[in-house]
């Protein structure tokens, strides 16, 4: 998980489906999986770092994804990033963290780290592709947080409006995922 995320950090974002498989197999249960932080016993010792700037509430409005913040290029452009470590965080337990929702689209749909983990892995590729198994929530994130431009009066008095250049949002997250997780090792001593 490591090495894809130092990739994924120097620019190879796809890497973002191998971090996915990786969470995955570190935090996912079923009755037929095992996560390997359960089998450790780590689960219910650990707390889990949480670097959401805020709870997703239902009806309010977000400029955007919980887990990511904006930032201004070189060039003027103003994008969405993985923050990694910059910000506020906090510490709660496994289920806190993992079952959290971390984006609630326009229609109401939501996505824990969970899901979108799961979809990032299941759907975009990461372990495998599930054409015939969609989640219309989860391409509802796609369609409204990957390829869309979103505008923002940030002066709100002077009324001047920028763009935002939402960039693979889906797999910005995964990596601020990725981020808290090995924040919540590193923490123990892993």
């Amino acid at each position: 998980m490591r090495r894809s995320a130092e990739a994924f950090d120097a620019g190879a974002t796809e890497e973002a489906e191998r971090l996915s498989s990786g969470i995955y197999i570190i935090c996912h249960e079923s009755r037929q999986q095992h996560s390997l932080l359960g089998q450790l016993g780590l689960k219910a010792e650990m707390t889990f770092t949480d670097s959401a700037a805020r709870s997703v509430v239902p009806n309010e409005v977000y400029v955007g994804p919980p887990l990511l913040a904006m930032t201004k290029t070189e060039d003027g452009r103003i994008i969405f990033i993985a923050p990694l470590g910059k910000g506020r965080t906090r510490q709660v337990s496994f289920d806190d963290w993992y079952g959290a929702e971390v984006y609630l689209n326009i229609d109401g749909q939501s996505l824990s780290r969970e899901k979108l983990v799961f979809y990032v892995r299941s759907q975009d590729g990461g372990a495998h592709v599930d054409s015939h198994r969609r989640d219309e929530g989860y391409h509802r994130f796609i369609k409204y947080g990957d390829h869309v431009t979103w505008s923002v009066d940030r002066t709100f008095a002077a009324g001047s409006v920028h763009q935002i250049d939402s960039g693979p949002v889906p797999w910005l997250t995964v990596r601020q995922i990725a981020w808290e997780l090995d924040d919540s090792l590193r923490r123990i001593g892993l």
